[in-house]
């Protein structure tokens, strides 16, 4: 995709759609392993895999890697939803040796770990291009900083033991903006992690506890004197405990990437398009000739479902993850000109420039259709806590909300009637600058259904049964029955397709396993089919979520990956009956 200021635009998923997301099937391998098993009379567990370590390789490269977790008995086998990836078990536990195949794409790619007793739940490995480095202990003090001689870098690391503090020294000229960024809630860290840069006398110059949008920190901080510069990296626990000290354990894995080249943060307008070509004024950092307008085309290849992009551009570190759309992509009219009316679907960005301005953006909605109305301004990291509205013609409010995500509104609507309504945005603290920024996008939702399994892996033991039940949310004011069904199943397993009648938002499949069923261990699809006759839609299993817990209390809301379809069924053999000893 290449842009008409001769910048190529190119589009990687951070939910990549190769890392077996929703409808996965069609970008990936969906990898299935059949796997002999032996069992004595009585049953291990299942593994557990909380991370790789390192958490990226490099394409055409073989590595040494840890997995994290409880591997009783060893060795256990790691499987990847890319048929390019193989791990070998070591001798010694939780040791592997990598091989990434010279042609897999970078991307955020998934990985269990299985054994007799079933499988874990999937974890993240990054292939990336980059070259990395491993923090090297200790580097806790200034003395015992570790060099970073060169920049852009990416280091890996691990916070492994309670108040631990990770030290990076940098070199920067006077009026060049240092870029840190880390990933480690994005990983499934346990970790919230703080961002500190010092100066040679030993002064903090900047520190940043969280991006806006997830709990990682991001820091952009421009050099005031030729020098070295500590790049201090801790944290606390999360979910929080009742004592306050810096968090550490095995567990802990981030990514450090330090850049002091040209980086774009974002976009003006702020989002991308589906539909249609957008053109953009670049925004971030050491950009020098690198601000131009650029053009980036519409992403009409993008999934329907997915929500957020990461724009790369070449000559530009980042990369930019910015809010993807239907519509066109507008830009506030300065005063005193009218409010255009936003066409539906469409986005358009803002800036709240003075305390208790609201913007107001007239929009005509059809009767009985539901629309998803939403800003983004801190997960642009823009320190705007907005607040969102729907007015009809006379002024009276019909919707409102405030803090949805993170401090960003949405709200879901039914229009009670044909009409032009009014969106309104404004502030919850009435603070506002040229820096408060936001978009908005006003979409309508097509009668749809997204259908949620409550676990990621399914365990049946031959002549038993198993349930797993189906979360199903109706969207866009679908109605009628929803039958669920399960894809190929292996020998000697069945599960009968059940229907959640209209109303209902909730089923349970049942696997039913003959005595006679052969142990095995492969990926599982189900499907949702709203009616008899509608499109199929895979069912997913939510890895980003606080409505569980999905490897802390509280969850995560956003990680590398938020959701897949790449479940996983295991087969077990019943265990052999030994008759007691005769008196």
């Amino acid at each position: 995709m290449a842009g008409t200021a001769g910048v190529p635009a190119r589009l990687f998923l951070p939910v990549p759609r190769a890392a077996g997301d929703s409808r996965g099937a069609r970008f990936l391998w969906t990898a299935s392993l059949l796997l002999s098993l032996a069992f004595s009379h009585c049953h291990a567990a299942a593994p557990t895999l909380d991370h790789l370590y390192p958490p990226s390789a490099r394409p055409g490269s073989t590595n040494e890697l840890t997995a994290i977790g409880t591997f009783t008995p060893w060795p256990a086998t790691l499987i990847f939803n890319h048929p390019g990836l193989h791990a070998t078990p070591t001798t010694n536990s939780g040791k592997y040796t990598l091989l990434v195949e010279a042609t897999v794409p970078p991307a955020t790619y998934l990985v269990r770990a299985l054994n007799d007793e079933g499988a874990s739940n999937p974890r993240f490995l990054i292939v990336d291009r980059l070259a990395t480095r491993l923090e090297v202990e200790p580097n806790d003090s200034t003395a015992q900083s570790q060099a970073i001689e060169s920049l852009p870098a990416v280091v890996e690391g691990r916070l492994e033991k309670k108040d631990d503090v990770d030290a990076f020294q940098v070199t920067l000229k006077k009026g060049r903006t240092l870029i840190a960024r880390l990933e480690a809630f994005l990983l499934g860290s346990p970790l919230d992690a703080v961002l500190r840069v010092r100066d040679e006398r030993g002064s903090i110059v900047v520190w940043n506890h969280d991006d806006g949008f997830t709990l990682d920190p991001f820091v952009a901080m421009t050099a005031p004197a030729d020098g070295k510069y500590r790049v201090e990296v801790f944290g606390f626990p999360h979910p929080g405990e009742s004592e306050v000290r810096f968090a550490g354990n095995a567990k802990c894995v981030y990514r450090l990437h330090l850049e002091d080249g040209p980086y774009v943060g974002g976009i003006d307008p702020a989002g991308l398009s589906r539909s249609n070509v957008t053109t953009a004024r670049i925004r971030g950092w050491n950009l020098g000739s690198n601000a131009a307008a650029v053009t980036l085309p519409a992403f009409t290849s993008a999934p329907p479902d997915l929500r957020w992009v990461v724009v790369e551009l070449p000559a530009l570190a980042g990369p930019a993850r910015l809010p993807l759309g239907n519509g066109p992509e507008l830009q506030e009219l300065p005063e005193p000109a009218q409010p255009r009316l936003l066409p539906v679907p469409g986005a358009v960005t803002g800036t709240l420039e003075k305390p208790g301005e609201r913007d107001r953006y007239p929009f005509v909605a059809t009767q009985g259709v539901s629309y998803r109305v939403e800003v983004q301004a801190s997960a642009l990291g823009s320190p705007l806590d907005a607040w969102v509205r729907i007015q009809d013609s006379t002024g009276k409010e019909l919707a409102m909300n405030e803090d949805a995500s993170m401090g960003d509104p949405s709200l879901i609507w039914k229009a009670p009637s044909d009409g032009t309504n009014t969106v309104v945005v404004g502030s919850s603290l009435a603070k506002a600058g040229p820096g408060y920024r936001y978009r908005l996008e006003v979409q309508p939702l097509a009668p749809a259904v997204r259908a949620v399994a409550g676990s990621a892996s399914v365990l049946v033991e031959a002549g038993k049964t198993n349930e797993l039940k189906i979360t199903l949310q109706r969207i866009g004011g679908l109605e009628g029955p929803i039958r669920i069904e399960a894809g190929s199943l292996p020998e000697g397993v069945s599960a009968e397709p059940v229907e959640a009648a209209a109303g209902t938002n909730e089923a349970t499949l049942r696997f039913v396993a003959a005595t006679n069923a052969p142990a095995s261990q492969r990926g599982l699809q189900l499907f949702a089919r709203p009616g008899t006759n509608g499109m199929p839609v895979s069912i997913l299993h939510e890895m980003a979520t606080t409505g569980e817990n999905n490897g802390v209390p509280q969850g995560f809301h956003q990680l590398l990956v938020n959701q897949t379809d790449w479940l996983w069924l295991t087969v077990r053999k019943a265990p052999e009956v030994i008759p007691a000893p005769r008196p």
